[in-house]
């Protein structure tokens, strides 16, 4: 199986003669072939104008054409494909983690902060209780701010580990 790309605004015409070589000028039934072929194993060509630019398809094989030198082999393409889809998701996933992580010590300092204002030790006066209370608030925010810090620490050492693990799978 050969796979090609979309390019933008290409007429299905030019797709077809551009991804098969016919050895000359294709007939209107080599081109009407070849348009049915091709619109058979990626239905989403049908309506073409809605398909981004770079969109990958499959080129059939047909009795009479070849696959041009704007095909490739599917192997080694999809791996890349995959490869490049993975290191997406996997800087995604940092980017959200990061995020939630930066979140999470954002709110546990502004917990700290509140602790220790001047409304909270106004009430500290008026509440035993709470006098018994913030130190071990203070504590469990404080652990809160070290815990997502580890881990923002943990996870930039797992990503550097994913990265060289993926150029060692990929050979460099």
């Amino acid at each position: 199986m050969r796979l090609a790309v979309t390019i933008e605004n290409e007429p299905l015409d030019d797709l077809v003669t551009r991804v098969y070589d016919f050895g000359g000028k294709p007939s209107a039934t080599q081109l009407r072939s070849a348009r049915k072929a091709v619109t058979d194993a990626n239905p989403y060509l049908r309506k073409l104008s809605t398909v981004p630019a770079g969109t990958v398809l499959t080129v059939p094989e047909l009795d009479d054409a070849q696959p041009s030198a704007q095909t490739q082999e599917a192997a080694p393409l999809l791996g890349g494909i995959v490869l490049e889809q993975l290191r997406g998701a996997l800087a995604l996933a940092s980017d959200q983690l990061e995020s939630d992580l930066g979140g999470e010590i954002a709110a546990a300092r502004t917990s700290i902060k509140l602790i220790g204002s001047s409304d909270v030790k106004q009430l500290r006066r008026d509440d035993p209780a709470l006098v018994e209370a913030l130190p071990h608030l203070s504590k469990a925010a404080s652990a809160r701010v070290e815990d997502a810090q580890a881990l923002q620490r943990y996870q930039k050492a797992v990503l550097a580990q994913v990265e060289r693990d993926l150029a060692a799978l990929t050979g460099g």
